[in-house]
Protein backbone atom coordinates (compact mmCIF):
# COMPACT_ATOMS: atom_id res chain seq x y z
CA UNK A 1 0.00 0.00 0.00
CA UNK A 2 1.21 3.16 -0.83
CA UNK A 3 0.97 6.12 1.49
CA UNK A 4 1.04 9.85 0.25
CA UNK A 5 3.22 12.75 0.68
CA UNK A 6 0.74 14.64 2.38
CA UNK A 7 -0.42 11.97 4.91
CA UNK A 8 3.42 11.69 5.91
CA UNK A 9 4.12 14.96 6.03
CA UNK A 10 0.43 15.46 8.06
CA UNK A 11 1.72 12.75 10.47
CA UNK A 12 5.39 14.37 10.66
CA UNK A 13 3.47 17.70 11.48
CA UNK A 14 1.08 16.22 14.02
CA UNK A 15 4.35 14.05 16.00
CA UNK A 16 6.60 17.16 16.04
CA UNK A 17 3.59 19.24 17.34
CA UNK A 18 3.16 17.28 19.85
CA UNK A 19 6.35 17.47 21.18
CA UNK A 20 6.34 21.09 20.93
CA UNK A 21 3.08 21.49 23.11
CA UNK A 22 3.08 22.17 26.27
CA UNK A 23 1.38 19.98 29.22
CA UNK A 24 -1.80 22.08 28.92
CA UNK A 25 -2.41 20.98 25.92
CA UNK A 26 -2.11 17.36 26.10
CA UNK A 27 -4.34 14.92 27.86
CA UNK A 28 -3.40 14.58 31.31
CA UNK A 29 -3.18 10.70 31.62
CA UNK A 30 -0.21 10.33 29.72
CA UNK A 31 1.49 11.81 32.34
CA UNK A 32 3.03 11.35 35.38
CA UNK A 33 3.41 12.98 38.99
CA UNK A 34 5.49 13.50 42.02
CA UNK A 35 3.60 13.78 45.07
CA UNK A 36 4.90 14.09 48.63
CA UNK A 37 5.57 15.47 52.40
CA UNK A 38 8.33 17.62 53.71
CA UNK A 39 9.54 17.04 57.12
CA UNK A 40 11.93 17.97 60.11
CA UNK A 41 13.61 15.46 61.50
CA UNK A 42 11.06 14.72 64.04
CA UNK A 43 8.73 14.52 61.45
CA UNK A 44 6.97 17.66 61.60
CA UNK A 45 5.99 18.95 58.91
CA UNK A 46 7.86 22.05 57.46
CA UNK A 47 4.76 24.08 54.88
CA UNK A 48 6.67 26.83 52.68
CA UNK A 49 9.37 24.32 51.83
CA UNK A 50 10.51 24.70 48.30
CA UNK A 51 10.53 21.79 45.73
CA UNK A 52 12.15 21.64 42.21
CA UNK A 53 12.43 19.26 39.90
CA UNK A 54 14.54 19.01 37.05
CA UNK A 55 14.29 16.69 33.74
CA UNK A 56 17.43 15.32 33.37
CA UNK A 57 17.12 14.48 29.86
CA UNK A 58 15.13 18.13 28.75
CA UNK A 59 16.38 19.95 31.36
CA UNK A 60 13.53 21.85 31.82
CA UNK A 61 12.39 22.36 35.36
CA UNK A 62 9.17 22.61 37.96
CA UNK A 63 9.23 24.53 40.96
CA UNK A 64 5.81 23.90 43.89
CA UNK A 65 5.69 25.26 47.30
CA UNK A 66 4.87 22.93 50.26
CA UNK A 67 1.33 23.46 51.90
CA UNK A 68 -0.02 24.31 55.46
CA UNK A 69 0.17 20.47 55.78
CA UNK A 70 3.76 20.05 54.41
CA UNK A 71 2.53 18.17 51.22
CA UNK A 72 3.53 18.91 47.51
CA UNK A 73 2.19 17.71 44.42
CA UNK A 74 3.73 18.24 40.64
CA UNK A 75 1.63 17.00 38.02
CA UNK A 76 1.69 16.87 34.32
CA UNK A 77 5.05 15.55 34.28
CA UNK A 78 6.27 13.77 31.27
CA UNK A 79 7.64 10.19 31.75
CA UNK A 80 10.88 10.44 32.07
CA UNK A 81 14.11 10.22 34.96
CA UNK A 82 14.16 13.26 37.49
CA UNK A 83 16.24 15.29 40.05
CA UNK A 84 14.47 17.02 43.22
CA UNK A 85 15.71 19.65 45.02
CA UNK A 86 14.01 20.98 48.62
CA UNK A 87 14.59 24.00 50.28
CA UNK A 88 13.98 25.39 53.40
CA UNK A 89 15.13 28.12 55.73
CA UNK A 90 17.59 26.50 58.73
CA UNK A 91 17.53 22.89 56.69
CA UNK A 92 20.38 21.75 54.43
CA UNK A 93 19.16 22.02 50.97
CA UNK A 94 18.21 18.50 49.92
CA UNK A 95 18.88 16.71 46.70
CA UNK A 96 17.91 13.01 44.95
CA UNK A 97 18.67 11.52 42.02
CA UNK A 98 17.60 9.79 39.62
CA UNK A 99 13.73 9.71 40.26
CA UNK A 100 11.43 7.61 37.73
CA UNK A 101 8.36 9.08 36.51
CA UNK A 102 5.78 6.66 34.74
CA UNK A 103 3.08 7.01 32.40
CA UNK A 104 -0.04 7.62 34.86
CA UNK A 105 1.39 7.29 37.64
CA UNK A 106 2.54 9.05 40.85
CA UNK A 107 5.97 8.78 42.24
CA UNK A 108 5.78 9.71 45.87
CA UNK A 109 8.94 11.04 47.60
CA UNK A 110 8.80 11.81 50.98
CA UNK A 111 11.98 14.12 52.58
CA UNK A 112 13.45 14.89 55.35
CA UNK A 113 15.32 17.73 55.83
CA UNK A 114 18.33 17.49 58.08
CA UNK A 115 19.30 20.90 60.30
CA UNK A 116 21.77 23.38 58.92
CA UNK A 117 22.75 25.94 56.94
CA UNK A 118 21.11 26.08 52.95
CA UNK A 119 25.30 26.13 52.04
CA UNK A 120 25.15 22.26 53.17
CA UNK A 121 23.57 19.51 51.11
CA UNK A 122 22.08 16.33 51.35
CA UNK A 123 22.38 14.12 48.50
CA UNK A 124 19.99 10.99 47.81
CA UNK A 125 21.48 8.88 45.18
CA UNK A 126 20.46 5.28 46.55
CA UNK A 127 16.83 4.41 47.81
CA UNK A 128 13.99 1.86 48.30
CA UNK A 129 12.24 1.71 45.27
CA UNK A 130 9.52 4.27 44.70
CA UNK A 131 6.12 2.23 45.11
CA UNK A 132 2.34 3.23 43.59
CA UNK A 133 0.25 4.25 46.79
CA UNK A 134 -1.59 6.94 45.97
CA UNK A 135 -3.99 4.56 43.55
CA UNK A 136 -6.49 1.76 44.16
CA UNK A 137 -6.43 0.62 39.99
CA UNK A 138 -3.60 -2.58 39.28
CA UNK A 139 -1.13 -2.83 36.55
CA UNK A 140 1.79 -2.49 35.80
CA UNK A 141 4.62 0.29 33.20
CA UNK A 142 6.26 -1.57 30.52
CA UNK A 143 9.08 0.89 30.78
CA UNK A 144 11.18 1.96 27.88
CA UNK A 145 14.33 -0.80 28.48
CA UNK A 146 11.85 -3.60 28.24
CA UNK A 147 10.65 -1.98 25.17
CA UNK A 148 13.45 -1.41 23.62
CA UNK A 149 14.97 -4.52 24.76
CA UNK A 150 12.86 -7.41 24.85
CA UNK A 151 13.11 -9.53 21.40
CA UNK A 152 9.84 -9.09 19.82
CA UNK A 153 8.03 -11.17 16.70
CA UNK A 154 7.71 -8.61 13.82
CA UNK A 155 8.42 -5.94 16.19
CA UNK A 156 4.39 -5.53 17.34
CA UNK A 157 4.90 -3.38 20.07
CA UNK A 158 1.35 -5.24 21.78
CA UNK A 159 3.45 -8.09 22.51
CA UNK A 160 4.75 -6.72 25.66
CA UNK A 161 1.27 -6.30 27.20
CA UNK A 162 1.29 -9.94 27.82
CA UNK A 163 3.82 -9.24 30.63
CA UNK A 164 1.37 -8.14 32.84
CA UNK A 165 -0.14 -10.08 35.54
CA UNK A 166 -3.42 -10.78 34.69
CA UNK A 167 -3.41 -10.52 30.69
CA UNK A 168 -4.13 -13.95 28.27
CA UNK A 169 -3.12 -13.36 24.81
CA UNK A 170 -5.43 -15.02 22.60
CA UNK A 171 -4.00 -16.91 18.95
CA UNK A 172 -5.42 -18.27 16.16
CA UNK A 173 -7.82 -20.49 18.05
CA UNK A 174 -9.88 -18.07 18.34
CA UNK A 175 -10.48 -17.06 14.51
CA UNK A 176 -9.54 -13.73 15.36
CA UNK A 177 -6.18 -13.25 14.88
CA UNK A 178 -2.90 -14.01 16.43
CA UNK A 179 -1.49 -11.39 18.97
CA UNK A 180 2.41 -12.01 19.00
CA UNK A 181 3.96 -11.53 15.56
CA UNK A 182 3.44 -9.03 12.98
CA UNK A 183 -0.14 -7.66 12.27
CA UNK A 184 0.22 -7.25 8.50
CA UNK A 185 -2.35 -9.26 6.35
CA UNK A 186 -4.12 -10.71 10.13
CA UNK A 187 -7.79 -10.39 11.26
CA UNK A 188 -8.40 -6.54 11.72
CA UNK A 189 -9.26 -7.55 15.27
CA UNK A 190 -5.80 -9.31 15.84
CA UNK A 191 -4.56 -6.31 17.95
CA UNK A 192 -7.03 -6.08 20.97
CA UNK A 193 -7.09 -9.91 21.26
CA UNK A 194 -6.43 -9.88 24.85
CA UNK A 195 -8.03 -10.45 27.89
CA UNK A 196 -7.85 -8.37 30.98
CA UNK A 197 -8.44 -9.74 34.91
CA UNK A 198 -10.84 -12.43 33.09
CA UNK A 199 -12.97 -10.21 30.81
CA UNK A 200 -14.06 -10.76 26.93
CA UNK A 201 -10.87 -10.29 24.62
CA UNK A 202 -10.88 -7.05 22.57
CA UNK A 203 -12.75 -5.28 25.27
CA UNK A 204 -9.85 -3.44 26.36
CA UNK A 205 -8.41 0.23 25.37
CA UNK A 206 -5.15 1.43 23.52
CA UNK A 207 -4.47 4.72 23.60
CA UNK A 208 -1.57 6.79 22.26
CA UNK A 209 -0.38 9.99 24.22
CA UNK A 210 -3.65 9.43 25.45
CA UNK A 211 -5.61 9.46 22.43
CA UNK A 212 -7.97 6.30 21.83
CA UNK A 213 -7.28 4.44 18.63
CA UNK A 214 -10.19 2.07 19.24
CA UNK A 215 -12.72 2.02 16.75
CA UNK A 216 -16.68 1.64 16.97
CA UNK A 217 -16.57 -1.39 14.80
CA UNK A 218 -15.55 -4.32 17.39
CA UNK A 219 -13.63 -2.29 19.16
CA UNK A 220 -10.48 -3.07 16.83
CA UNK A 221 -7.29 -1.02 17.42
CA UNK A 222 -6.56 1.00 13.84
CA UNK A 223 -2.75 1.90 15.13
CA UNK A 224 0.00 -0.18 15.77
CA UNK A 225 2.35 1.77 16.86
CA UNK A 226 6.46 0.95 15.70
CA UNK A 227 8.42 -0.32 18.65
CA UNK A 228 11.00 2.63 18.68
CA UNK A 229 8.60 5.10 18.78
CA UNK A 230 7.38 4.28 22.20
CA UNK A 231 8.65 5.36 25.09
CA UNK A 232 6.89 3.96 27.98
CA UNK A 233 3.41 2.38 28.70
CA UNK A 234 1.18 1.45 31.38
CA UNK A 235 -1.43 -1.61 31.76
CA UNK A 236 -4.03 -1.25 33.92
CA UNK A 237 -6.07 -4.30 34.62
CA UNK A 238 -8.39 -3.71 37.14
CA UNK A 239 -10.20 -0.88 39.30
CA UNK A 240 -9.55 1.88 36.13
CA UNK A 241 -9.15 5.62 37.43
CA UNK A 242 -12.07 7.65 36.73
CA UNK A 243 -10.36 9.16 33.22
CA UNK A 244 -11.18 6.06 31.47
CA UNK A 245 -14.30 4.97 30.77
CA UNK A 246 -16.12 2.99 28.35
CA UNK A 247 -14.16 0.08 28.27
CA UNK A 248 -14.90 -3.40 30.13
CA UNK A 249 -11.17 -4.53 30.25
CA UNK A 250 -7.77 -3.39 30.35
CA UNK A 251 -5.89 0.06 29.46
CA UNK A 252 -3.18 0.33 27.46
CA UNK A 253 -1.76 3.92 27.89
CA UNK A 254 1.22 4.41 25.47
CA UNK A 255 3.34 7.37 25.55
CA UNK A 256 5.55 8.19 22.41
CA UNK A 257 9.39 9.12 22.86
CA UNK A 258 10.49 13.09 22.47
CA UNK A 259 13.87 14.92 21.72
CA UNK A 260 16.54 15.08 24.49
CA UNK A 261 19.36 18.01 24.71
CA UNK A 262 21.15 14.60 22.97
CA UNK A 263 20.92 13.32 19.79
CA UNK A 264 19.71 9.79 19.11
CA UNK A 265 19.08 8.00 16.54
CA UNK A 266 19.34 4.19 14.93
CA UNK A 267 18.64 2.56 11.80
CA UNK A 268 17.18 -1.38 11.59
CA UNK A 269 17.31 -4.26 8.84
CA UNK A 270 15.39 -7.57 9.70
CA UNK A 271 15.56 -9.68 6.41
CA UNK A 272 13.72 -12.89 6.07
CA UNK A 273 14.66 -14.76 2.54
CA UNK A 274 14.27 -18.01 0.07
CA UNK A 275 18.05 -18.57 0.37
CA UNK A 276 17.96 -18.43 4.50
CA UNK A 277 14.97 -20.77 4.76
CA UNK A 278 14.55 -25.15 4.46
CA UNK A 279 12.10 -26.10 2.15
CA UNK A 280 8.70 -26.95 2.94
CA UNK A 281 8.06 -30.54 3.59
CA UNK A 282 5.56 -31.10 1.07
CA UNK A 283 7.23 -29.07 -1.82
CA UNK A 284 10.37 -30.93 -0.91
CA UNK A 285 8.44 -34.53 -0.80
CA UNK A 286 7.30 -33.45 -4.70
CA UNK A 287 10.84 -32.22 -5.46
CA UNK A 288 9.42 -29.16 -6.44
CA UNK A 289 11.69 -27.05 -4.68
CA UNK A 290 11.66 -23.76 -1.94
CA UNK A 291 8.79 -21.28 -2.77
CA UNK A 292 9.86 -17.89 -2.80
CA UNK A 293 10.24 -15.96 0.32
CA UNK A 294 11.26 -12.53 0.45
CA UNK A 295 10.35 -10.54 3.62
CA UNK A 296 12.06 -6.74 5.23
CA UNK A 297 11.36 -4.72 8.53
CA UNK A 298 13.13 -1.89 7.69
CA UNK A 299 13.36 1.69 9.97
CA UNK A 300 15.27 4.59 11.24
CA UNK A 301 14.66 6.93 13.68
CA UNK A 302 16.58 10.64 15.16
CA UNK A 303 15.69 12.59 18.35
CA UNK A 304 17.73 15.59 19.57
CA UNK A 305 17.21 19.29 20.36
CA UNK A 306 16.19 22.02 18.66
CA UNK A 307 16.54 24.30 21.35
CA UNK A 308 18.90 24.04 24.71
CA UNK A 309 16.17 22.89 27.23
CA UNK A 310 13.22 24.63 25.27
CA UNK A 311 12.39 22.72 22.01
CA UNK A 312 12.84 19.01 20.63
CA UNK A 313 12.14 17.18 18.09
CA UNK A 314 11.66 13.13 17.27
CA UNK A 315 11.00 10.84 13.60
CA UNK A 316 10.44 7.98 13.15
CA UNK A 317 9.96 5.43 10.12
CA UNK A 318 9.42 1.79 9.59
CA UNK A 319 8.22 -0.44 6.50
CA UNK A 320 7.22 -3.67 5.86
CA UNK A 321 7.65 -5.66 2.73
CA UNK A 322 6.76 -9.37 2.28
CA UNK A 323 6.19 -11.30 -0.74
CA UNK A 324 5.80 -15.24 -0.78
CA UNK A 325 4.82 -18.18 -2.96
CA UNK A 326 2.36 -21.02 -1.48
CA UNK A 327 2.44 -24.58 -2.48
CA UNK A 328 -1.35 -25.98 -3.16
CA UNK A 329 -2.62 -29.08 -3.61
CA UNK A 330 -5.71 -28.91 -5.82
CA UNK A 331 -7.97 -30.80 -8.41
CA UNK A 332 -8.46 -29.75 -12.12
CA UNK A 333 -10.32 -30.79 -15.05
CA UNK A 334 -8.86 -32.65 -17.79
CA UNK A 335 -8.23 -31.32 -21.15
CA UNK A 336 -11.11 -33.87 -22.15
CA UNK A 337 -13.06 -32.99 -19.23
CA UNK A 338 -12.85 -28.97 -20.71
CA UNK A 339 -14.73 -30.21 -24.09
CA UNK A 340 -17.52 -31.68 -21.91
CA UNK A 341 -16.19 -35.28 -22.39
CA UNK A 342 -16.68 -36.69 -19.01
CA UNK A 343 -16.04 -40.64 -20.29
CA UNK A 344 -13.25 -40.84 -17.81
CA UNK A 345 -15.08 -39.92 -15.10
CA UNK A 346 -16.32 -43.60 -12.73
CA UNK A 347 -19.37 -41.53 -10.95
CA UNK A 348 -22.26 -40.67 -13.15
CA UNK A 349 -22.99 -36.79 -14.33
CA UNK A 350 -26.28 -35.59 -13.99
CA UNK A 351 -27.14 -32.94 -16.30
CA UNK A 352 -28.53 -29.99 -14.08
CA UNK A 353 -30.69 -28.77 -16.89
CA UNK A 354 -32.93 -31.68 -16.86
CA UNK A 355 -34.34 -31.49 -13.47
CA UNK A 356 -38.11 -31.69 -13.72
CA UNK A 357 -39.86 -28.87 -12.67
CA UNK A 358 -37.52 -26.49 -13.53
CA UNK A 359 -36.00 -24.61 -16.61
CA UNK A 360 -39.59 -25.26 -18.35
CA UNK A 361 -39.47 -29.39 -17.51
CA UNK A 362 -42.55 -31.22 -16.66
CA UNK A 363 -43.28 -31.17 -12.84
CA UNK A 364 -41.81 -33.92 -11.34
CA UNK A 365 -43.86 -37.49 -10.59
CA UNK A 366 -41.43 -38.87 -8.30
CA UNK A 367 -38.63 -37.20 -6.11
CA UNK A 368 -36.45 -34.88 -8.13
CA UNK A 369 -34.72 -36.20 -10.46
CA UNK A 370 -31.94 -35.54 -13.47
CA UNK A 371 -30.92 -37.31 -17.14
CA UNK A 372 -27.21 -38.62 -16.92
CA UNK A 373 -25.06 -36.24 -19.15
CA UNK A 374 -24.04 -38.41 -22.65
CA UNK A 375 -20.70 -39.22 -21.76
CA UNK A 376 -18.12 -37.51 -24.65
CA UNK A 377 -20.97 -34.92 -25.42
CA UNK A 378 -21.02 -31.42 -24.74
CA UNK A 379 -24.56 -31.26 -25.27
CA UNK A 380 -27.60 -31.24 -23.00
CA UNK A 381 -30.31 -34.25 -22.45
CA UNK A 382 -33.62 -32.05 -22.38
CA UNK A 383 -35.98 -35.33 -21.48
CA UNK A 384 -37.43 -35.12 -18.49
CA UNK A 385 -36.60 -37.77 -16.31
CA UNK A 386 -38.59 -41.21 -15.17
CA UNK A 387 -39.18 -43.05 -12.16
CA UNK A 388 -36.71 -46.11 -13.82
CA UNK A 389 -34.04 -43.18 -13.92
CA UNK A 390 -31.01 -43.39 -10.93
CA UNK A 391 -32.27 -40.65 -8.28
CA UNK A 392 -29.88 -37.72 -8.24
Amino acid sequence: MKVSKCVWRTALALLVGATLCGASARAQNIFGAIVGTVADPTGAVLPGASITVTNNGTGQKRAVTADAQGNYSILSLPRGVYKIEVDATGFKHFSRNPIEVAVDEQARVDVKMVVGAQTQEVVVTEAPPILQTDSASLGQVIEGNTVQSLPLNGRNVLGLVALVPGVVPLGNATGVGNTSSNLSGLNVFAGGNYQFSGANANQGAVLVDGAPVNTSYGNNIVLIMNQDSIQEFNVQTHNNTAEFGMYNGGIVNMSTKSGTNAFHGEAFEYLRNTVLDANNFFSNRTGTGRQAWHQNQFGANVGGPIMHNKLFFFADYQGFRESYGQPVLATVPTAAELTGDFSGVSAPIYDPLTTCGYNGNPACTQPSRREPRPLGSSSHTEVCPTSSLPAA
